[in-house]
């Protein structure tokens, strides 16, 4: 069916019978609650936020990262300030009715701190050649900056010589 088709389905009761006309699902966006939550949050409320008065039954789902869709029974997700939640960059958020399906662009995590890891070692691993680069790097700037030193040395030194001889020669000339 076509995103922005309405399907007419009839709910039948005791009575009578009813149409209702459910329309495709909203485009979903991901909220966070409480508006003040921060890094320093224990815990906020992600929301999976649209005006699905009109989709009849609608079924949420959430993703972290690039990871694989989880149905959720409602259309929010607590998320608590640990390692495991620090690790994950972005929350998604998916509506699912019987005409549509849409997703929500990737909502930045609050509470990430630590680039994925396969294991505690790999972030040992990285912080030591993080370290590494940054003393290199200072290393090759001293080096830089001596060198640079060194020729300025050098040219005043044979510039002083220079003038030196230049000198000498004239006191030298016994026709001055």
């Amino acid at each position: 069916m076509e995103e922005d088709q309405t399907v007419k389905r009839d709910v039948k009761t005791n009575l009578f019978t009813k149409t209702v006309e459910i329309e495709a699902v909203p485009q979903p966006e991901v909220e966070v609650q409480p508006l003040t939550c921060s890094s320093a949050s224990e815990s906020c409320k992600l929301v999976c936020e649209g005006d699905v008065s009109k989709a009849g039954p609608v079924e949420y789902f959430w993703k972290k990262d690039d990871g694989e869709w989880a149905r959720s029974e409602k259309n929010t997700m607590e998320i608590i300030n640990d390692e495991e939640t620090q690790r994950v960059e972005t929350f998604s958020c998916r509506m699912k009715n019987l005409v549509s399906e849409k997703e929500s662009k990737a909502f930045s995590n609050v509470f990430f701190r630590i680039k994925p890891a396969n294991n505690q070692q790999a972030v040992g691993d990285d912080l030591h050649c993080g370290l590494w680069v940054i003393t290199l790097g200072a290393v090759m700037r001293s080096l830089a900056i001596l060198a640079l030193f060194v020729v300025v040395v050098y040219f005043l030194c044979q510039k002083l010589q220079t003038g030196c001889k230049c000198r000498k020669s004239d006191d030298d000339d016994p026709a001055v």
